[in-house]
């Protein structure tokens, strides 16, 4: 299963809830590599959330 699987979801939740309550504060999500998805990067995008992710230590990180 997916480490990831319904965040999404979560955050459209989360999201609303703080906006309901504080609209123009800047939302900022954190998450490992387990949550670097492209539909989570999306979301985020489109709901003017930022966010910062990890990425899992690959070959072409290594190299830079």
């Amino acid at each position: 299963m997916d480490a990831s699987a319904g965040s999404v979801k979560e955050l459209e939740r989360i999201v609303w809830q703080i906006r309901s309550q504080y609209a123009d504060v800047q939302i900022i999500i954190r998450g490992d590599s387990g949550f670097y998805r492209e539909e989570i990067m999306f979301w985020c995008d489109q709901n003017d959330v930022d966010y910062v992710l990890g990425l899992a230590k690959n070959n072409r990180l290594i190299d830079v």
